[in-house]
């Protein structure tokens, strides 16, 4: 399977694990509001759990996503320092003189 089958793959699992989990965890926390409102013969018990349940499933589709992105990062890229820089360009000068003088040398 090419890479960009594997990606699309990947996206399309992605978003049935999004919409899985939301409606896994609204139902969760709609049920647990539910029958703590039932034990207690407290109403708002149930808008409390569904509450939390949405929020737990934010939580976890941000996660995945968060997960999903890190993995299509490239790795960063290091950037030079000044001292690093020169260092580079020190060594060009010297090969460039290096070369130049075993050049004079055969000529000799």
């Amino acid at each position: 399977m090419n890479k960009e089958r594997k990606d699309a793959v990947k996206c399309i699992f992605l978003i049935l694990q999004i919409g899985l989990n939301m409606i896994v965890t609204l139902g969760l926390g709609f049920a647990v509001g539910y029958l703590a409102a039932r034990l207690f013969d407290v109403a708002w018990l149930v808008m409390a759990g569904l509450f939390l349940g949405m929020a737990a499933g934010y939580r976890n589709i941000y996660d995945m996503v968060k997960g999903f992105m890190a993995d299509k990062k490239q790795k960063p890229v290091h950037v030079l320092t000044k001292e690093e820089l020169f260092k580079l360009e020190a060594e060009k000068e010297f090969s460039k003189w290096k070369e130049n003088r075993e050049s004079d040398d055969k000529e000799q």
